[in-house]
């Protein structure tokens, strides 16, 4: 089985005290371009047999896959996460899972709050499968 990454996270220090802090969130989403393939031509008929000779080369340009073209989508989020409790969750877009840990700790001899996000795509597989990634900006 292939695993491929699907969260990315940030840690930091911060003064106790502070109540919350804002985030900007940014990524984009990538859209297969393209016309669905057309119907042939006697579909379903039964079609005599063909024998055609081609060149190795027009087999070659015959069997290659077709051009994939995509269309880039940008998306942002921008909010305030308050830092009561230990834990929250926001959901930014659909899918799409902003986690928050934070819990006060010591750095040395200073007490600080340790801040913990995770950004994580909670989408199911599809195909073509990077339909359901998220790509930094």
């Amino acid at each position: 089985m292939r695993l491929l990454p699907s969260s990315i996270g940030l840690s930091c220090l911060l003064r106790p005290g502070i109540e919350r802090v804002r985030l900007r969130l940014s990524w984009g989403e990538y859209r297969r371009l393209g016309e669905e393939p057309a119907a042939q031509e006697g579909a379903g008929e039964a079609q005599p047999a063909a024998i055609v000779e081609v060149s190795p080369e027009t087999a070659a340009e015959a069997l290659a896959e077709p051009e994939v073209r995509w269309r880039r989508e940008p998306f942002s989020w921008q909010g305030a996460l308050v830092l009561e409790g230990e834990e929250d969750t926001v959901r930014p877009a659909a899918g799409v899972e902003l986690r928050r840990l934070c819990r006060p700790t010591r750095c040395g001899d200073a007490e600080v709050l340790f801040l913990s996000l995770f950004l994580t795509n909670r989408r199911a597989p599809t195909r073509p499968r990077e339909e359901a990634c998220l790509f930094g900006p």
